[in-house]
């Protein structure tokens, strides 16, 4: 759990995760969404806790990446950590439609568009996680 590969993955992954989010669900989620909110009111807080996303980022990079490590069969590239992203993607889609189905935080567009924006997210994470252990496959080989 604690190999070169996965720590720096975590890392850089870590890093996509809070930017990344940040960029997919408020730079270009934002105007796409706001148009498709529930009938709930105020439950957005006004000040987010920056430091519990980025550490909620770290725990999802963390098990992205260490879960990749051990079902990638060690063929490890852009493609398979794009095929894992978008089976873990799997995970957003289901959470938007519970989402939709039990609350009145955002309407069907709304829920259609976050997954969306889970299958991106989740496949860049891939591509990166995918390329991060590759590059460490082929420096042991050297």
């Amino acid at each position: 759990m604690f190999s070169k590969p996965n720590i720096i993955s975590t890392l850089i992954a870590t890093i996509w995760a809070y930017m990344g989010g940040y960029l997919l669900w408020d730079v270009i989620g934002g105007p796409l969404l706001k148009d498709h909110k529930g009938s709930a009111m105020n439950v957005e807080k006004f000040e987010p806790d920056m430091l519990l996303m980025l550490a909620a980022c770290a725990i999802t990079a963390l098990a992205f990446s260490t879960i990749y490590g051990k079902v990638s069969s060690k063929k490890h590239s852009v493609g398979s950590g794009i095929s894992f992203g978008f089976l873990i993607s799997l995970f957003g889609i289901s959470y938007a439609m519970i989402n939709y189905s039990m609350t009145n935080l955002m309407d069907a567009s709304g829920a259609l568009y976050d997954s969306v924006l889970n299958v991106i997210y989740y496949l860049i994470m891939g591509a990166i996680v995918g390329i991060v252990y590759r590059s460490f496959d082929s420096s042991s080989s050297d």
